[in-house]
C-alpha cells in the first residue's frame, strides 16, 4: 500500500460549519490498484536496486532479514516476559494507600494530555468534544477523569513497588546507574541532555522512573517463569 497527499477545499456551503470554506490536506493509503501484477524476479539485480546498493546478492538480503527478525522476536519476548514478572508482583502486592498529592497531580496530568487530545481528535472529526468522548467509550468527561485516576494509580504501584524492592534487595542506584538511565529518559523523551530532563521533571521525578528501570531488570534477571502452552 503506498500514502497519498491531496489538497481539496470544503463547499462554502458545508453542512459543518467548522470546516465550511476551508482548504484541507487528505491522506489517501491506496491499498490495491486494479490490474495485472507486475513481481520482479527475486535475485541479486533486485536486492542491489532495492537496497540502493546496500546489498549485492539475495543471500545477503536475506540474512539482514532475518537478522531484524530475530532481534524484533527477541525484543517482543523480553518486554512480554518483563511484563509477566511485573504481573506476578503485581498480584502478590497489597497496596494501603497512595501519596495523595503525587497521586492527583499524576492524574491531572493524564486528563490535560487526554483531554487536549481528544478536543484535536474531535475538531479534525467535525465532532463535538462530548460526542467524540462517547466514540471513544467515556459516557462523559468525569468518566475520562476517572479513567486517568486509574492510570495514575497504577503508575505508582509500579514506583511504590519499585522502591520496596529496591530497599529490600539493597539495589543501589549510584551516580553513574542514575545518568544512564537519565541520559536514555531523555533521549526517548526528546530532550538533547539530562540537564534539561531535570528542569522539566525534576530530579525526585526521573530517580523514580531509574529505580523503576533499574529494579526491573533486575526482576528480569532475577526470575524464571516457565510459559505453559495447552
Amino acid at each position: 500500500s503506498r500514502t497519498h497527499s491531496m489538497g481539496v477545499s470544503f463547499p462554502e456551503d458545508y453542512k459543518n460549519s467548522k470546516l465550511a470554506g476551508k482548504d484541507v490536506n487528505f491522506s489517501i493509503c491506496v491499498n490495491y490498484v486494479y490490474g495485472e501484477a507486475d513481481i520482479p524476479e527475486w535475485n541479486d539485480e533486485f536486492v542491489w536496486y532495492f537496497s540502493k546498493g546496500k546489498y549485492t546478492t539475495t543471500m545477503e538480503y536475506e540474512e539482514y532479514i532475518k537478522s531484524v527478525m530475530e532481534n524484533s522476536n527477541l525484543e517482543t519476548q523480553e518486554k512480554e516476559y518483563n511484563q509477566s514478572v511485573w504481573n506476578m508482583v503485581l498480584d502478590n502486592c497489597e497496596i494501603l494507600g497512595y501519596p495523595e498529592e503525587q497521586l492527583n497531580e499524576s492524574a491531572e496530568e493524564y486528563y490535560v494530555s487526554y483531554k487536549e487530545k481528544y478536543k484535536s481528535e474531535a475538531w479534525d472529526a467535525g465532532m463535538t468534544y462530548q460526542e467524540y468522548l462517547k466514540d471513544m467509550g467515556y459516557a462523559d468527561d468525569q468518566a475520562l477523569k476517572d479513567e486517568c485516576i486509574k492510570k495514575a494509580k497504577t503508575e505508582l504501584e509500579y514506583i511504590m513497588i519499585g522502591v520496596e524492592i529496591a530497599k529490600k534487595e539493597d539495589i543501589i542506584v549510584t551516580e553513574e546507574i542514575y545518568m544512564t538511565w537519565a541520559q536514555t529518559l531523555a533521549e526517548n523523551s526528546g530532550y538533547s541532555n539530562v540537564a534539561l530532563l531535570e528542569a522539566e521533571y525534576g530530579t525526585d521525578y526521573i530517580m523514580e522512573n531509574v529505580v523503576f528501570e533499574v529494579v526491573s531488570l533486575w526482576l528480569y534477571e532475577n526470575n524464571i517463569l516457565v510459559e505453559r502452552v495447552w
